[in-house]
Protein backbone atom coordinates (compact mmCIF):
# COMPACT_ATOMS: atom_id res chain seq x y z
CA UNK A 1 0.00 0.00 0.00
CA UNK A 2 2.79 2.54 0.99
CA UNK A 3 4.40 1.51 -2.18
CA UNK A 4 1.61 2.25 -4.40
CA UNK A 5 1.21 5.39 -3.00
CA UNK A 6 4.63 6.38 -3.49
CA UNK A 7 4.11 5.06 -7.23
CA UNK A 8 1.32 7.42 -6.99
CA UNK A 9 3.40 10.40 -5.53
CA UNK A 10 5.95 10.04 -7.65
CA UNK A 11 3.78 9.78 -11.16
CA UNK A 12 2.22 13.02 -10.48
CA UNK A 13 4.83 14.66 -9.62
CA UNK A 14 6.44 13.55 -12.84
CA UNK A 15 3.94 14.74 -14.84
CA UNK A 16 3.87 18.18 -13.68
CA UNK A 17 7.45 18.84 -13.94
CA UNK A 18 8.71 20.72 -17.18
CA UNK A 19 10.98 18.83 -19.90
CA UNK A 20 14.69 20.22 -19.22
CA UNK A 21 17.22 20.80 -21.90
CA UNK A 22 20.73 19.31 -20.73
CA UNK A 23 22.01 22.37 -19.18
CA UNK A 24 18.71 21.18 -16.25
CA UNK A 25 17.25 24.51 -17.03
CA UNK A 26 13.23 24.54 -18.16
CA UNK A 27 12.60 24.62 -21.72
CA UNK A 28 10.13 27.62 -22.82
CA UNK A 29 7.75 27.21 -25.52
CA UNK A 30 5.98 29.22 -27.71
CA UNK A 31 6.84 32.71 -29.94
CA UNK A 32 8.08 36.14 -28.75
CA UNK A 33 6.66 39.07 -30.17
CA UNK A 34 9.59 39.77 -31.80
CA UNK A 35 9.27 35.96 -33.70
CA UNK A 36 5.46 36.90 -34.55
CA UNK A 37 6.43 40.01 -36.29
CA UNK A 38 9.45 38.46 -37.95
CA UNK A 39 6.82 36.06 -39.25
CA UNK A 40 4.37 38.47 -40.00
CA UNK A 41 7.12 40.47 -42.50
CA UNK A 42 7.94 37.30 -44.04
CA UNK A 43 4.75 35.97 -44.78
CA UNK A 44 3.44 39.69 -46.43
CA UNK A 45 6.98 39.71 -48.63
CA UNK A 46 5.80 36.55 -50.23
CA UNK A 47 2.23 36.99 -50.56
CA UNK A 48 2.84 40.32 -52.12
CA UNK A 49 4.98 38.52 -54.97
CA UNK A 50 2.96 34.69 -55.36
CA UNK A 51 -0.68 36.86 -55.95
CA UNK A 52 1.06 38.34 -58.99
CA UNK A 53 2.50 35.42 -59.96
CA UNK A 54 -0.75 33.56 -59.71
CA UNK A 55 -2.64 36.04 -61.22
CA UNK A 56 0.23 35.87 -64.25
CA UNK A 57 -0.14 32.31 -64.83
CA UNK A 58 -4.15 32.46 -64.50
CA UNK A 59 -3.71 35.02 -67.83
CA UNK A 60 -1.72 33.15 -69.75
CA UNK A 61 -3.52 30.01 -68.86
CA UNK A 62 -7.22 31.92 -70.65
CA UNK A 63 -4.73 32.59 -73.49
CA UNK A 64 -3.49 29.29 -73.87
CA UNK A 65 -7.28 28.14 -73.90
CA UNK A 66 -8.53 30.43 -75.90
CA UNK A 67 -5.72 29.99 -79.08
CA UNK A 68 -6.27 25.84 -78.72
CA UNK A 69 -10.53 27.01 -78.65
CA UNK A 70 -9.72 29.08 -82.08
CA UNK A 71 -7.12 26.39 -83.57
CA UNK A 72 -9.43 23.41 -83.07
CA UNK A 73 -12.16 24.95 -84.91
CA UNK A 74 -10.13 26.00 -87.89
CA UNK A 75 -8.95 22.77 -88.40
CA UNK A 76 -12.40 21.68 -87.79
CA UNK A 77 -13.51 24.19 -90.81
CA UNK A 78 -10.85 22.31 -92.79
CA UNK A 79 -11.75 18.97 -92.16
CA UNK A 80 -15.19 19.19 -92.59
CA UNK A 81 -14.43 20.97 -96.01
CA UNK A 82 -12.40 17.46 -97.23
CA UNK A 83 -14.58 14.88 -95.41
CA UNK A 84 -18.04 16.51 -97.11
CA UNK A 85 -16.26 17.61 -100.48
CA UNK A 86 -18.10 21.22 -99.77
CA UNK A 87 -16.88 24.22 -99.01
CA UNK A 88 -16.95 25.40 -95.24
CA UNK A 89 -16.41 28.85 -93.74
CA UNK A 90 -14.39 30.15 -91.00
CA UNK A 91 -15.03 33.83 -89.74
CA UNK A 92 -15.43 36.38 -87.27
CA UNK A 93 -19.11 36.33 -86.52
CA UNK A 94 -22.24 34.56 -84.80
CA UNK A 95 -25.48 32.69 -86.06
CA UNK A 96 -27.63 35.69 -85.96
CA UNK A 97 -25.81 37.59 -88.66
CA UNK A 98 -23.08 35.57 -90.10
CA UNK A 99 -19.72 36.96 -90.71
CA UNK A 100 -19.38 40.35 -89.76
CA UNK A 101 -15.56 40.30 -89.73
CA UNK A 102 -15.30 42.44 -86.20
CA UNK A 103 -12.89 40.35 -84.04
CA UNK A 104 -13.46 43.06 -80.74
CA UNK A 105 -16.30 40.91 -80.56
CA UNK A 106 -14.40 37.86 -79.64
CA UNK A 107 -16.81 35.73 -81.51
CA UNK A 108 -16.69 33.37 -84.45
CA UNK A 109 -18.88 30.98 -86.73
CA UNK A 110 -18.26 27.61 -88.98
CA UNK A 111 -20.31 26.88 -90.90
CA UNK A 112 -20.65 24.54 -94.43
CA UNK A 113 -20.77 27.21 -97.34
CA UNK A 114 -22.99 25.70 -100.35
CA UNK A 115 -22.59 29.28 -101.98
CA UNK A 116 -19.05 29.29 -101.53
CA UNK A 117 -19.50 33.13 -101.09
CA UNK A 118 -18.32 33.76 -97.69
CA UNK A 119 -22.09 34.51 -95.99
CA UNK A 120 -24.20 32.44 -94.09
CA UNK A 121 -27.68 31.87 -95.86
CA UNK A 122 -30.44 29.92 -94.94
CA UNK A 123 -29.27 26.86 -96.92
CA UNK A 124 -25.76 26.81 -95.22
CA UNK A 125 -25.26 24.59 -92.30
CA UNK A 126 -23.64 26.08 -89.15
CA UNK A 127 -20.83 23.79 -87.68
CA UNK A 128 -19.74 25.37 -84.84
CA UNK A 129 -19.93 28.68 -82.80
CA UNK A 130 -17.27 29.94 -81.02
CA UNK A 131 -17.14 32.94 -78.13
CA UNK A 132 -14.36 34.66 -75.90
CA UNK A 133 -17.07 37.20 -74.40
CA UNK A 134 -16.48 35.84 -70.50
CA UNK A 135 -12.68 36.55 -71.03
CA UNK A 136 -12.62 40.49 -71.07
CA UNK A 137 -8.48 40.18 -70.50
CA UNK A 138 -7.91 39.18 -74.00
CA UNK A 139 -8.37 40.51 -77.38
CA UNK A 140 -8.46 39.05 -81.00
CA UNK A 141 -7.34 41.07 -83.89
CA UNK A 142 -6.66 39.31 -87.83
CA UNK A 143 -5.58 40.84 -91.07
CA UNK A 144 -6.30 39.77 -94.46
CA UNK A 145 -8.80 36.98 -94.92
CA UNK A 146 -9.37 37.01 -91.07
CA UNK A 147 -11.13 40.41 -91.70
CA UNK A 148 -13.67 39.28 -93.79
CA UNK A 149 -14.26 35.22 -94.27
CA UNK A 150 -11.73 31.85 -94.75
CA UNK A 151 -13.35 29.61 -97.28
CA UNK A 152 -11.91 26.30 -97.54
CA UNK A 153 -12.46 23.81 -100.46
CA UNK A 154 -12.89 20.68 -101.22
CA UNK A 155 -9.59 20.07 -101.22
CA UNK A 156 -8.64 21.54 -97.73
CA UNK A 157 -7.10 24.91 -99.48
CA UNK A 158 -7.93 28.13 -97.75
CA UNK A 159 -8.96 31.24 -100.34
CA UNK A 160 -11.29 34.59 -99.83
CA UNK A 161 -14.82 35.21 -101.32
CA UNK A 162 -13.49 36.19 -104.63
CA UNK A 163 -11.39 33.26 -105.06
CA UNK A 164 -7.98 34.40 -104.13
CA UNK A 165 -5.59 32.13 -101.99
CA UNK A 166 -6.47 32.70 -98.23
CA UNK A 167 -3.20 33.75 -96.50
CA UNK A 168 -3.03 35.92 -93.25
CA UNK A 169 -2.90 35.77 -89.41
CA UNK A 170 -4.74 35.60 -86.20
CA UNK A 171 -3.82 36.80 -82.70
CA UNK A 172 -5.12 36.08 -79.40
CA UNK A 173 -3.43 38.50 -77.23
CA UNK A 174 -3.37 38.89 -73.24
CA UNK A 175 -3.58 42.76 -72.59
CA UNK A 176 -1.14 44.93 -70.20
CA UNK A 177 1.70 41.75 -69.88
CA UNK A 178 4.58 41.85 -71.68
CA UNK A 179 5.64 40.18 -74.90
CA UNK A 180 5.83 37.44 -76.09
CA UNK A 181 1.64 38.10 -74.69
CA UNK A 182 0.31 36.50 -77.49
CA UNK A 183 -0.75 33.39 -79.65
CA UNK A 184 -0.42 33.86 -83.58
CA UNK A 185 -2.28 31.45 -85.58
CA UNK A 186 -0.57 31.63 -89.26
CA UNK A 187 -3.03 30.71 -91.78
CA UNK A 188 -0.96 29.40 -95.59
CA UNK A 189 -2.75 28.89 -98.63
CA UNK A 190 -2.54 25.12 -98.18
CA UNK A 191 -5.05 25.79 -95.54
CA UNK A 192 -3.14 24.44 -92.61
CA UNK A 193 -2.19 26.27 -89.80
CA UNK A 194 0.62 27.06 -87.11
CA UNK A 195 0.82 28.25 -83.85
CA UNK A 196 3.88 30.79 -82.25
CA UNK A 197 4.32 32.85 -79.77
CA UNK A 198 4.20 36.52 -80.56
CA UNK A 199 3.98 40.06 -79.24
CA UNK A 200 0.74 41.55 -79.25
CA UNK A 201 0.26 44.05 -82.33
CA UNK A 202 -2.40 46.05 -80.78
Amino acid sequence: MQRAALFVRHGFSRARRRPRNRSGSSVQRGWTLAELLVALAVSSILLAEAIPAFDRMLAYNRLAVSANQLLTDLLRARQTAIQHNQAVTFCAGNASVGCHGDWSAREWIVFVDYGHDGRLDREDVLQATGSLADAASLAVMGNGPFERAVIYQPTGMAQTSTGAFAAGSLWICVRNRPAPNATRLVLAASGRVRSESDACPI
